[in-house]
């Protein structure tokens, strides 16, 4: 994926999971994995869903109309946000949703950044430990595993910087955790 995403000096983070999976809602933002699939198979499930609310249709109505909407709006959302084309599986790619017009939160911040050109409105997590709210585990030092430079010119340059940046960031060996691409130049 480095020629489509990467640019002329991609790299890739690879993160620690463990905080994305923590019971917390300190960011009012959550994860989801990707759901890779066609219009048919999309067809299919909405028929299943279908069926089986008219078969536990006693059950559900126990929940309030409400309740029902609300779980059937956000079910309608996350599948919005989290479908892709099945071309894409082998990225196996997971989600970070966060909607401050549903659900703000006072931890992340909010900032006009240009990205590629574009002014857009960017929600910023900010990477640290809030144990108050059981989030843990988001100093860098702990939740960047590694980093992997990407086929370029210029690889031992940028691992050099993160190198120096990994080291302000308070990691004891920052070398240990960068990689490079062996991916021939093209």
């Amino acid at each position: 994926m480095w020629r489509a995403y990467g640019g002329d000096r991609s790299v890739a983070l690879i993160l620690n999971p463990g905080p994305f999976f923590r019971d917390s809602d300190a960011f009012q933002a959550y994860t989801y994995p990707v759901i890779y699939n066609d219009s048919e198979t999309f067809t299919n499930a909405l028929l299943k869903i279908a069926k089986n609310i008219d078969k536990n249709s006693v059950f559900i109505s126990s929940y309030g109309e409400k309740q029902i909407m609300d779980m059937l709006f956000h079910s309608f959302r996350t599948y919005a946000l989290c479908v892709k084309h099945p071309g894409f599986k082998e990225e196996r790619e997971w989600r970070i949703i966060y909607n401050p017009k549903l659900a703000a939160s006072p931890n992340v911040k909010m900032e006009v950044l240009s990205v590629n050109g574009v002014p857009q409105n960017i929600a910023k997590i900010p990477l640290k430990d809030i144990p108050g709210e059981n989030f843990y585990g988001a100093t860098i030092p702990q939740f960047l595993e590694q980093i992997i430079i990407g086929p370029n010119d210029q690889q031992l340059i940028l691992g050099q910087a993160f190198s120096e940046l990994l080291k302000k960031a308070g990691c004891e060996n920052p070398g240990a955790k960068i990689k490079y691409s062996g991916i021939p130049l093209r």
